[in-house]
């Protein structure tokens, strides 16, 4: 496994001859590999597009060929093959701790820009839970769109259930793991309960502890 930050995304990384064995086995494939995916050629990383442009370094899978466009008046910096963390070429736990380290931070300085400010409406038909959920990703002011990579596939059906007025608890836990949110629960006694528990119990349920 191959990762690189180009712009705002953490990309997948394969030279030509994966990508061009994948695209025969599959010719529908190179829509989504421009998700997440880039080719490296060369001292340079293009990533995928689903169609081809002179205004920008991509590569697009045109059949037989790739297109590849690298316009002279772009950063060729951002693009530079030796930004490449490469998880296939790892000499010891420490090294593969730091490359870990090194895609982390890189994730993060995408996370904390900011360029339009997600804010979930309360609405008083929300849930309790889900009116909460929603002042907790307010106050953390991101632009949900840097996120997009960690939704996965089904990112615009969980944007519309953002807006909604109620969340499973198997979706809450999800959100709260893509957001890095530690969320907790809470059993204790209504007041003058029969057969008292006693004393309040808290747990975290999702995996994010640290």
């Amino acid at each position: 496994m191959k990762k690189m930050k180009i712009g705002k995304r953490i990309l997948d990384v394969m030279d030509q001859d994966d990508f061009i064995r994948r695209s025969i086995l599959n010719p529908q494939i190179s829509k989504d590999l421009a998700e997440d995916t880039a080719v490296v050629s060369g001292n340079t990383v293009y990533p995928v597009n689903t169609k081809f442009t002179r205004d920008m370094v991509n590569v697009y899978d045109a059949g037989p060929v790739l297109l590849y466009s690298k316009p002279e008046d772009v950063n060729h910096e951002e693009y530079d093959a030796k930004n490449i963390i490469d998880f296939e070429n790892v000499e010891n736990l420490r090294d593969a701790i730091e490359k870990q380290a090194k895609l982390e931070q890189q994730e993060r300085t995408i996370l904390i820009s900011a360029n339009n400010i997600y804010t979930p409406i309360v609405k008083e038909e929300d849930t309790p839970e889900m009116a909460l959920f929603k002042q907790a990703i307010a106050k953390k002011s991101i632009d949900i769109e840097n996120y997009k990579p960690r939704f996965g596939s089904d990112y615009s059906n969980d944007l519309r259930g953002l807006a909604g007025h109620s969340i499973t608890f198997f979706k809450l836990k999800r959100f709260c793991d893509i957001f890095d949110i530690r969320a907790s629960v809470t059993f204790e006694d209504k007041k003058n309960a029969p057969n008292p528990i006693g004393e309040k119990l808290t747990t975290c349920i999702n995996d994010t502890i640290d």
